[in-house]
């Protein structure tokens, strides 16, 4: 599904990951590592399913889960994406010197 197909529908406040993606300039990875991380997410029922193939949201059934977020739940991202406090990135860099393992 390109990004011109991706329509909210209306009336509903759910969303699939990839609308999810496609709204937050991210790819889906990114939104599933975002549910790990503690977004809250619904799974998909059978009925729910249905509909989204009748909306030709999805082509199938897939083999895996398909999670609905809620778009009041979309104002948590902010949080889930901040770098954790009181901790430090790797440096990456040059190294000081023939062999040296020190960095700059």
């Amino acid at each position: 599904m390109t990004g011109s197909e991706m329509v909210e529908i209306p009336g509903t406040d759910l969303l699939l990951v990839s609308q999810v993606a496609h709204r937050e300039r991210v790819n889906r990875s990114t939104v599933l590592r975002w549910i790990e991380k503690g977004l809250p997410t619904v799974e998909a029922s059978r009925e729910q399913l249905g509909y989204l193939i009748a909306m030709n949201l999805l082509k199938s059934i897939p083999q895996h889960k398909v999670y609905l977020i809620r778009v009041e739940d979309l104002q948590r991202i902010s949080s889930i994406r901040e770098y954790p406090k009181h901790t430090r990135r790797p440096r990456k860099g040059k190294t000081i010197g023939e062999g040296s393992s020190e960095r700059l």
